[in-house]
């Protein structure tokens, strides 16, 4: 197994970036790749240096690949880098080009954790035919509620979503690409979603998960005591990990 960081500079974003990669020592046609993201105070380091990310990688034939959006939300901003296109189509390639992986969407995975949570949903969502299995950590699952509620975001979240006339309804609103989901999509689609019961988007997470389950049977919902934490994303990645197996 080897641990790389890789500077690139997309298209789509039109600066420098760089990504961290783990590889398995012996890949082939059958390694799997997950695209693991990070959240809002992260980078593409951020799963290296405060989980065990590394470790639970070994014997298991799966790449990972933890890009660097900065505090863009997955997305191609309203005022700013396109980085949903980067994540969903330059990079698989730029991953393709330098360590010859090209899996099939069966052995493709999408994950991540708060910010990083939403984005794998938004694309396990909007994007069926791309990922077979996306997991959420902790997601941020309704931008208009943290709107209304953190004045603070609001300049941010203009940035990336535009105003609230251009979010609702729109790609970037996970409650819509839910309720427009293509049901024989959806169940060619697994979805795993975990979030602790102190965290602050707990609520959230529940009415996600209610709307959710009417759609899914390919869905699983997991609560916990814990917060918005490394204490529990820790512990569940493992959890997650262990599902892709599966």
């Amino acid at each position: 197994m080897a641990i790389v960081s890789v500077d690139c500079l997309p298209e789509s974003l039109g600066h420098q970036t760089t990504f961290q990669a783990i590889i398995p020592e012996h890949r082939s046609e059958q390694t799997r790749v997950l695209y693991l993201l990070h959240g809002l105070f992260g980078n593409d380091k951020q799963w290296l240096q405060s989980s065990s990310i590394a470790l639970l990688a070994e014997g298991r034939d799966l790449a990972i690949i933890m890009p660097d959006t900065h505090r863009g939300y997955y997305t191609d901003m309203k005022f700013g880098a396109k980085y949903g296109t980067y994540l969903t189509q330059e990079l698989p390639e730029i991953v393709a080009n330098i360590f010859a992986l090209r899996p099939d969407r069966s052995r493709t995975f999408i994950g991540g954790l708060s910010m990083g949570g939403y984005g794998a949903l938004k694309y396990g969502l909007s994007k069926p035919s791309q990922y077979s299995k996306a997991f959420a950590l902790s997601p941020a699952v309704d931008i208009a509620r943290m709107r209304h509620e953190s004045l603070e975001r609001e300049q941010d979240f203009n940035l990336i979503f535009g105003s609230e006339s251009d979010f609702e309804g729109s790609e970037n609103d996970l409650f819509h690409l839910l309720a427009i989901a293509d049901e024989k999509a959806m169940k060619g689609t697994a979805f795993l979603q975990i979030c602790g019961v102190d965290d602050p988007f707990y609520s959230d997470n529940l009415r996600f998960k209610q709307q959710f389950e009417q759609q899914s049977s390919s869905y699983i919902f997991k609560d916990r005591p814990g917060g918005h934490s490394w204490e529990l994303w820790n512990e569940e990645i493992v959890t997650s990990l262990n599902w892709l197996d599966h």
